[in-house]
């Protein structure tokens, strides 16, 4: 059995699954192996399920370089919605109707767990976490606009800005980033990010949005928990401001900025992203610092930086 440990949201998973005879030699089963042949299992403290799969979940592939035995089965996780249910914990079993060598395998051949919402947003941002906020949309919006203010409303600073980006998960989990391009009262006209255009839908009243790169300074408390609000405050310390004050910025050095306090190549290894002015949404790997007038350099960014551009370092 393989204990595939996390594994990432929609992504389709391989199992090897050797056969062999009694003898320890290698045979192909007998008969056509299909999805009925297997089962997958959701575990949960209280009780475990046995799924009902949507068609063409599972897929077995036999006799791999033309070697009898040599099988393989991948399971297709964005296929089924009950495969996609973040945090989960999943058993695949082999209970076949068919015999290898005269004999029923009944054999799990790998469990793992399903990534969480949250290590989603890590992987899917440069694993550089700095999502705060949660809101409920308002209505009314569209794939070109999406109305803000039930968040900004409650929220400091009350306004987006242009470039500002924004994390959305809808009512099935799917997490997809949005860009702002402009605001008129409260209501900003977005743009898919990285790849532009419209959204894949329209922001639903069930939804929810996170603010990239704000922390709300009045919270004592996250879902009724102290814990949770003092653990957020420990993350927000560890995260480092500042901005393009001068110098020569290019698509791989931030020029001037106003960081002071950090040695020589102290900051190497951490990752920087702009949230505001033209660079606002892109992030990079930390490669150089210089503690005099405070430049980074960075793997390379599609559109330079300039001054007053505002970055954070995680």
């Amino acid at each position: 059995m393989l204990n595939l440990g996390v594994v990432q949201q929609d992504a389709t998973i391989y199992v090897p699954v050797p056969t062999r005879g009694a003898d320890g030699g290698n045979v192909a089963p007998s008969g056509t192996i299909t999805q009925a042949d297997f089962t997958i299992t959701y575990v949960t403290a209280a009780s475990s399920t046995v799924l009902t799969l949507d068609a063409s979940t599972i897929t077995w592939s036999a006799s791999l370089d033309s070697i009898a035995g040599k099988n393989r089965v991948s399971v297709d996780l964005s296929n089924d919605t009950d495969l996609q249910n973040a945090g989960g914990f999943y058993e695949l079993w082999w209970e076949s109707d068919a015999t290898v060598d005269s004999i029923t395998p009944v054999e799990c051949l790998a469990v793992w767990t399903l990534e969480t919402d949250t290590q989603k947003a890590l992987r899917t941002f440069n694993s550089a976490a700095f999502i705060t906020d949660t809101v409920t949309t308002t209505t009314s919006n569209t794939t070109t606009a999406v109305n803000l203010t039930d968040f900004l409303d409650a929220q400091a600073p009350d306004n987006s800005t242009t470039g500002e980006l924004w994390l959305w998960q809808d009512s099935t989990g799917e997490l997809e980033y949005f860009r702002v391009q402009s605001m008129t009262s409260l209501v900003a006209t977005v743009e898919a990010w990285p790849a532009g255009g419209a959204l894949s839908a329209a922001v639903a009243a069930s939804d929810k949005l996170w603010r990239v790169g704000y922390v709300d300074t009045n919270a004592v408390a996250i879902s009724d928990d102290i814990a949770a609000a003092d653990n957020l405050e420990e993350f927000a310390t560890a995260v480092i401001t500042g901005s393009v004050s001068g110098g020569t910025p290019t698509t791989s050095s931030s020029g001037n900025t106003d960081l002071s306090g950090y040695l020589d190549d102290e900051l190497i290894g951490r990752t920087i992203v702009f949230t505001s002015g033209t660079a606002a949404g892109q992030a990079a790997r930390i490669v150089d610092y210089t503690n005099t007038n405070g430049v980074v350099g960075f793997t390379t960014v599609i559109t330079t930086p300039v001054v007053s551009d505002t970055f954070v370092i995680v």
